[in-house]
């Protein structure tokens, strides 16, 4: 598994609706599909499709993936309460609810980036994915991020990854 953060490194965690919607402002609907970024500043990204936004879900792969005593930014989720007890002391939630977006250092912006980027190909391009395939997409758009400032072309760099 990727270790993400580190102690003078900062770590956005945040979540995402896939599917589920007609359009923007329509009531929700089945298919909704939840998927977890974690996103290094300046680094890395990782993606997974996960069941629900609980915090029995989501703080487990945070122990997976994240450096203990890396700074976490994350919005205001009631499943990220525990994060300080498990040995990120340095962790920051951003009142979206309130309307605050930023505070200083203190932000999700960068993973919420992502998730457009994300959405807007995806719509662009297949205008609806299925849960069942979700993960391929999902993993597919996280190895095009890691992998943005390579100098080696993105063709050579994907078939570096097939095994002969």
């Amino acid at each position: 598994p990727p270790s993400l953060g580190g102690p003078d490194k900062a770590v956005e965690i945040d979540e995402t609706i896939v599917g589920g919607y007609r359009r923007w402002k329509d009531k929700p609907r089945e298919n909704k599909t939840v998927v977890m970024g974690i996103h290094e500043r300046g680094g890395r990204m990782y993606a997974e499709v996960v069941p629900d936004q609980k915090g029995h879900t989501l703080t487990p792969r945070i122990d997976r993936y994240v450096i203990k005593g890396s700074t976490i930014y994350t919005d205001e989720l009631m499943s990220y309460r525990a994060l300080r007890d498990m040995g990120y002391p340095e962790h920051v939630a951003v009142n979206h609810k309130g309307k605050l977006f930023a505070v200083g250092e203190a932000h999700v912006n960068n993973v919420e980036s992502f998730w457009g980027n994300f959405k807007r190909g995806v719509d662009g391009a297949h205008h609806r994915l299925s849960p069942k395939y979700l993960q391929t997409y999902v993993d597919e758009w996280t190895f095009r991020f890691n992998h943005r400032l390579d100098e080696t072309p993105m063709f050579w760099t994907m078939l570096s990854q097939v095994s002969a």
